[in-house]
């Protein structure tokens, strides 16, 4: 497909993803101790595109706008969903999956752009050894409150 994804199965943390409903997310991330924050596009979700394919469980497929020179497998990322873009779906055809996925694209660049979403971007979260929990659901203003 061209959009290199990190993919990250229910079954890693199975009670704090059950009731994120399905669909595709924008959000930031961090990755290691770097501590910079990424844009991400994020779907949540059983990949329904492609029949008898499924997923089994429900997956966060992250894709972070940044060229990586080397695979992060086994290093700790962060992930903040900070908003939500659309239900997940099923296409009936390859290229509209890739127009949507496209588009999808373009909508987080534009969403997390937007002042109200790129100031999340400083939350403490995202930095290393920051000492908050692995999964929490925060309400936004406490969240644009965090990041000041």
């Amino acid at each position: 497909l061209g959009v290199p994804t990190a993919n990250l199965p229910e079954s890693l943390f199975p009670a704090q993803l059950r009731d994120v409903p399905t669909g595709v997310y924008v959000g930031w991330a961090s990755v290691a101790d770097s501590g910079e924050a990424i844009k991400a596009v994020v779907n949540v979700g059983y990949s329904p595109t492609f029949v008898g394919a499924e997923n089994p469980e429900k997956v966060v497929e992250a894709h972070l706008f940044k060229e990586f020179t080397e695979d992060f497998y086994g290093k700790e990322m962060r992930l903040m969903l900070t908003g939500y873009l659309r239900p997940e779906a099923k296409f009936p055809a390859f290229p509209l999956l890739l127009a949507a996925i496209h588009q999808d694209l373009d909508d987080a660049k534009a969403c997390l752009g937007e002042p109200r979403l790129a100031s999340l971007a400083q939350h403490p979260f995202l930095a290393p050894n920051s000492g908050l929990e692995d999964w929490e659901e925060v309400p936004y203003d406490a969240a644009l409150l965090a990041s000041t």
